[in-house]
């Protein structure tokens, strides 16, 4: 465990500390790692999590009422880390979650979950709840403890021979009737959400769809997740109120601890074959090799009337930015390009694009990629020979003439 390492010795003396040392309490803070920098597996957890909350907003939203502290620890603990702040670029979001990024925005999915639980709110209080369930149940049951205890003590200080008798139906009290309240307080409950929640449903019927096209966007990036990194997609299962989804393989229907129906679900394998599955673009013929692709991408191109790239500023992308193209790429279709010429001068013997080690790339394929993470959104990706001199695979990427406008996204990697 982690608290046998920490040690119970203290400084000898406290005078000891550095006096710059709010300097360096400030300097640790700006070195403090950002949230949303996370390892696989915190974003599949984190996916997976958001997905579940989500799921509940649109189909229990009544269990969510009066829960604002719990709201804000959602966003501050699964979707800030996995999204990061909107509007703002980070450079730890790889493709998939910058696109999770712009459909959050673009969906207003916080503002509609706000409006949601409002609303659901409001309905609740014209029916007289006005607290959540739990929370009433909670101040009746410590009302009765402070009455009996009340009442014992008052007995014990003022009629000592009468204590015993006090005693056992006070016991009685303070351990039967706390729960036969909540008992019947959880029906009144069951039937409030159950005379509402179709009615409520019918009414945000719009709000619940964009929520729901949202969820699922979140379970196609899980599954890409999943099936690139080649680990099986049946062996995760989650429980959600709703099976309306794509993507998903129903298990079975089970009920929840207050009566509602829940569906166990785990992810489709499109291909049939777990584990074995290769990427998407490993399926779409191009060559992969992690340990020495070499991803070069050609920023701000510009290009002639004719479509002719005539000027761009080359960059060799770090090693660590590879997740990021790879995810863009894992999510796109691709297209051969017949006539690479009318868009890169003298194609085959163009020598201009230097590899990592200095040595000009000898193009090879040149494909015309459309993301289907981002709307109307295409680039085109040269696949160059493997260097003779440092054994790197070279790939180039870079905008295309027709778009109109770059992704906020990717505009760290294509400006």
């Amino acid at each position: 465990m982690v608290s046998d390492n920490i040690s119970n010795e203290q400084p000898e003396d406290s005078n000891d500390k550095p006096e710059n040392a709010s300097d360096e309490v400030l300097e640790a803070k700006k070195e403090e790692v950002p949230p949303e920098k996370l390892e696989f597996k915190d974003i599949l957890d984190k996916e997976i999590g958001l997905i579940k909350i989500l799921d509940y907003v649109n189909n229990s939203v009544f269990d969510l009422i009066y829960q604002k502290k719990l709201m804000d620890k959602y966003r501050t603990e699964i979707i800030r880390p996995l999204i990061g702040e909107i509007g703002q670029e980070s450079e730890y979001l790889d493709g998939g979650r910058l696109f999770l990024q712009e459909e959050y925005e673009k969906l207003d999915i916080e503002k509609k979950c706000d409006e949601m639980i409002q609303s659901a709110e409001e309905l609740a209080a014209e029916n007289g709840v006005r607290r959540h369930v739990q929370k009433s149940i909670g101040i009746i049951s410590m009302v009765i403890m402070a009455v009996s205890m009340g009442i014992f003590i008052a007995v014990s200080t003022w009629a000592p021979d009468a204590s015993t008798y006090v005693m056992i139906p006070m016991f009685l009290i303070i351990c039967l009737l706390p729960n036969t309240l909540r008992t019947l307080m959880m029906k009144k409950w069951q039937k409030f959400k159950v005379e509402h929640n179709s009615e409520f449903i019918e009414m945000k019927k719009d709000t619940i769809e964009d929520i729901r096209i949202f969820i699922q966007d979140l379970i196609n990036d899980t599954q890409d997740r999943l099936i690139s990194n080649k680990i099986s997609v049946q062996g995760i299962q989650f429980l959600l109120y709703s099976k309306d989804y794509d993507n998903l393989v129903f298990v079975r229907q089970q009920e929840s601890k207050l009566g509602e129906s829940q569906f166990l679900v785990h992810f489709t394998d499109p291909e049939g074959i777990g584990q074995g599955m290769a990427s998407t673009y490993g399926k779409s013929g191009i060559p992969e090799d992690d340990a020495n692709d070499q991803f070069i991408v050609l920023k701000n191109a510009e290009f002639d009337d004719e479509g002719l790239l005539k000027e761009y500023n080359q960059y060799l992308l770090p090693k660590e930015k590879d997740p990021f193209v790879e995810a863009l790429l894992g999510g796109s279709k691709f297209n051969d390009v017949d006539n690479p010429e009318y868009v890169i001068a003298n194609f085959k013997e163009n020598d201009d694009i230097k590899c990592n080690c200095g040595e000009p790339v000898k193009l090879q394929d040149f494909k015309s990629c459309e993301s289907i993470l981002h709307e109307h959104f295409e680039y085109f990706l040269i696949i160059g020979e493997k260097c003779t001199t440092c054994r790197k695979n070279p790939f180039i990427l870079f905008n295309s003439p027709g778009n109109k406008e770059i992704p906020s996204g990717l505009k760290q990697l294509f400006e």
